[in-house]
């Protein structure tokens, strides 16, 4: 299959397909290897998200972003001190990392995985995902919100993505307002569920080699921290292009956040025990959640372009979180 970066954001991004070559991705890799590895310990972040399609959405906008009509509005800021342009020329690269990254993670975790999770357990596994997925669906189901993330782990398939969903499960099971609605149901809510799903998500991990000295562990740690990078330029990129265009265009839409547009992704996960399957970012990754750009001149907070008359323009970025 052709190696692609997909478009992610339908009428947001170009339209069509940028071919990217493994070779280019890993070079891409490479390239960026020095920063990845500059990082602190307590800078390193997780994107609790599909982090090749949070890599898609990014690389689209910065291809447009490149086309020269677009990219002198960056430059115009860099030459005002709001912006630098470095981070756009950054932004491909960074984005391919994720992926290729993500790639090795798998191939590694596909390697570790044998017979180390009984069947028992994982039997038992998506038992209890089935359970929670229907306890959640008929309290909260019909929640914006909630109902979109149960859409995204029905859509799940693999062991992969079993442990990924069960965690999910176990957060939304914990989460005040979710738990004091399933706590009035005496028929179908399992109190021990959330702790339950926890534990097998991490047997399923462990089976499969996250966590264990080996190549798994050793790309999730470089993954997480391509991931870091990416967050960073992107939500500088994304605060400099709702101050540069707001005034021509849907914002919103154009530089969306990277877990609205992830979430809002359409394509169904592909089984995660199926690694390098030429797909290039945009492929199904895991969790759910990202960091928020920093608002300008206050350094936190979800990122919003300066007001004109206010002297305010994109603000510092720090890095993101859970």
């Amino acid at each position: 299959m052709e190696p692609t970066v997909a478009h992610a954001v339908q009428g947001s991004v170009p339209s069509g397909r940028v071919v990217v070559e493994p070779g280019e991705a890993r070079r891409s890799f490479e390239g960026m290897r020095g920063a990845l590895l500059a990082l602190k310990p307590d800078e390193v972040v997780t994107l609790r998200a599909d982090p090749q399609r949070a890599a898609a959405v990014a690389h689209s906008v910065a291809v447009r972003d490149l086309l020269p009509g677009r990219r002198a509005v960056f430059e115009r800021l860099s030459v005002a001190g709001l912006y630098d342009v470095n981070v756009l020329e950054m932004l491909p690269d960074a984005a391919k990392s994720v992926w290729y990254a993500r790639q090795q993670q798998q191939a590694g975790q596909a390697e570790a995985s044998g017979a180390r999770v009984p069947e028992g357990e994982i039997q038992l596994a998506y038992e209890t995902r089935g359970r929670m997925q229907d306890v959640l669906a008929y309290h909260v189901g019909d929640d914006p919100e909630l109902g979109a993330r149960l859409k995204y782990i029905r859509e799940g398939s693999g062991h992969q993505d079993l442990a990924n969903d069960l965690e999910m499960l176990a957060d939304l099971y914990q989460r005040d307002d979710v738990r004091a609605e399933l706590e009035r149901d005496k028929r179908r809510y399992h109190p021990d569920d959330a702790e339950k799903a926890r534990r097998l998500a991490g047997r399923i991990f462990t089976g499969f080699g996250v966590g264990q000295a080996g190549e798994a562990e050793r790309w999730t740690g470089l993954l997480q921290r391509a991931v870091t990078l990416l967050l960073r330029f992107y939500d500088e990129h994304r605060v400099a292009g709702q101050f540069g265009f707001r005034r021509v265009e849907d914002v919103g839409a154009t530089y969306p956040s990277l877990l609205t547009a992830v979430r809002s992704a359409p394509s169904r996960r592909a089984p995660a025990e199926e690694p390098g399957d030429g797909e290039g970012p945009g492929a199904p990754g895991e969790g759910e959640g990202e960091g928020k750009p920093g608002a300008p001149g206050e350094g936190e907070g979800e990122g919003k372009p300066g007001e004109p008359g206010q002297g305010e323009g994109p603000g510092e970025t720090p890095a993101t979180g859970v």
